[in-house]
């Protein structure tokens, strides 16, 4: 094998099944008898019909061992090692916007590493692989910008990739497809649809959902669709080496050991492959956040067992009651099991921030949300109204239980009758104030950005985020700032949520002294890491107010009329 840093790595070949890959060699490398061989062949009927499911037939079985005395790298990836081997060659193009995440795709394959940034350029390279025992070298094109004609005439497929994450990459995938178009008959050229995730964060949310993504690739022609993590590496050999006939695929660890696996059915394998995908990236997580733990934290331990064995309802999965659930989401405050946890993760990060019980670090934000939610009261809500319909069980099929989830979480379609009585904003200030969480996981469900910045009166410009702070509620003002609760909201009299955080906290301090409980150290550690929080996210110290530290009053509002204020307001 021939990779960018010139390394071998030694693999016996083994002959897969499935379809022969002298079929795709003869349509990818015609034998040319003559001169007058036209540039671009149809595809052989037999071929066409096999790749309706799968657009990409060449499949990277196994690579080559270069002699023992090979020549030097610089030569081996110069243009005259090219020309002097009668080696044939397989051109794979890669197409998509500077934001896509393609340079990092390519550079996973070649070299095993992750590198973030992308290059401008694009770029060239190639590899050397076997096809049913002879060698081949692959030619990947990392096209700069936009296909053009030379491109387009040269590639025998391609691959278009955006990021799940950015909106710009992904609607340029139209634009590229119809571009080549013109120049080609696309239906002479295996098409690959990609959508990357290592620029997801919760800075970035996913916004790209896998329901557009599937549309887009049902639209170029019904290409395959995957979604890669070059991060990691998920899924990234499958996107260049996937062959859906074989039923059989291999595993090599570092040190060259193999261990060969044969399925059933394609079903059967993609199952077994997406499985032992998760436990790599489990492990992957694991070491990611061992490196940043010095000395494990004895309390968040022993609150994450809380959570898992103190809050009603943990003891099973949300979704589907597989038991032992060790998957969470933050902002519904549930767990779940792992596979319902990868339907969640599908949903996008602004439905369901997924995070692992076991891998992931635990703020005290994320760990009050969970201890003051969980399953039995999410459930009390978002399947109040199931209308006859099945919950899924453990051993329901994939299909059955993402229909359940995205009808539950996506569609709100189990969702109570909404209180129709007084307007969705001044619920959630009521809600808040009285800390009835029941209520605010519902109004929270149906309110819009606007509706939770609401103020309590036009005169008291209070927001449900300055009333938690208030309070010292740090499960609650979690929740709203991540349902897009305005952290730099002041109030009539230009105080910030930090400014009646930090009150709060000293109040709470003051009883922990004077007390001396559990409960009261609790709600001192609470108000302290309330405080942090909002520091987090950039929450300012002070408001730029007049003098008299108050707002001026306003014209002809002296003899107006209060509007009527919940009671717990008052």
């Amino acid at each position: 094998m021939v990779d960018l840093k010139g390394e071998t790595v030694p693999i016996t070949p083994k002959k897969s099944r499935g379809i022969s890959m002298t079929t795709v060699k003869n349509w990818l490398m015609p034998e040319r008898k003559t001169q007058d061989t036209p540039k671009f062949q149809r595809m052989p009927e037999s071929f066409l019909r096999s790749i309706r499911r799968r657009s990409l037939r060449v499949k990277r079985t196994k690579s080559l061992v270069l002699p023992e005395k090979r020549k030097s790298d610089s030569f081996v990836n110069s243009q005259e090692w090219t020309l002097s081997r009668t080696v044939p060659d397989l051109r794979l193009g890669i197409v998509g916007s500077l934001s896509s995440g393609k340079s990092a795709l390519v550079h996973r394959y070649l070299t095993g590493s992750y590198m973030q940034e992308e290059s401008p350029e694009g770029g060239r390279f190639k590899k050397e692989i076997l096809v049913d025992n002879q060698s081949y070298l692959l030619l990947i094109r990392d096209e700069g910008g936009p296909p053009e004609l030379q491109f387009t005439a040269w590639v025998d497929a391609v691959i278009f990739v955006f990021s799940l994450e950015n909106e710009s990459s992904f609607n340029a995938i139209y634009n590229y497809y119809t571009k080549m178009s013109h120049y080609r008959n696309s239906a002479e050229i295996p098409l690959i649809l990609v959508g990357t995730q290592d620029a997801i964060s919760e800075n970035n949310p996913r916004v790209i959902d896998d329901s557009r993504a599937r549309k887009l690739a049902n639209d170029l022609k019904r290409c395959s669709y995957y979604e890669t993590c070059a991060t990691y590496g998920l899924n990234v050999e499958r996107v260049f080496q996937d062959d859906p006939d074989g039923y059989e695929f291999f595993i090599v660890s570092l040190d060259n050991k193999q261990w060969h696996f044969e399925a059933s059915s394609s079903d059967e394998r993609d199952d077994w492959v997406a499985a032992i995908e998760q436990q790599i990236l489990n492990s992957l997580q694991l070491n990611e956040s061992s490196k940043g733990k010095k000395q494990n934290n004895p309390m968040e331990a022993a609150t994450i067992q809380s959570i898992r064995s103190r809050v009603p309802g943990n003891g099973f999965c949300v979704d589907c009651d597989a038991t032992n659930p060790d998957w969470a989401s933050l902002n519904l405050g549930v767990l779940m099991c792992i596979e319902c946890s990868g339907i969640h993760r599908n949903l996008g990060s602004h439905i369901s921030r997924v995070r692992s019980l076991d891998l992931d670090e635990w703020p005290a934000g994320h760990l009050s949300v969970m201890l003051a939610i969980g399953n039995t009261l999410a459930n009390s809500v978002w399947e109040c109204r199931t209308q006859g319909r099945t919950k899924p069980t453990p051993t329901s099929s994939r299909e059955e239980k993402e229909r359940w989830i995205r009808a539950k979480y996506e569609s709100k379609e189990f969702l109570p009758p909404p209180n129709t009585t007084m307007p969705l904003g001044q619920q959630l200030v009521d809600a808040v104030c009285s800390s009835n969480m029941k209520a605010i996981i519902h109004v929270l469900a149906m309110a819009n950005t606007e509706q939770v910045n609401t103020t309590v009166a036009p005169r008291d410009l209070r927001t449900p985020l300055h009333l938690a702070c208030a309070m010292g509620n740090l499960a609650v003002a979690q929740l709203l700032i991540w349902h897009n609760a305005n952290v730099k909201a002041v109030d009539q009299d230009g105080r910030t949520c930090l400014a009646y955080a930090r009150a709060a906290a000293s109040i709470a301090a003051a009883k922990s002294q004077s007390n001396n409980s559990v409960s009261a150290d609790v709600s001192a550690a609470a108000s302290r890491s309330l405080v942090d929080l909002l520091l987090s996210y950039g929450c300012p110290e002070v408001s730029c107010v007049p003098g008299s530290g108050t707002l001026p009053r306003r014209r002809g509002t002296t003899n107006q009329t209060m509007p009527q204020l919940p009671s717990s307001v008052i």
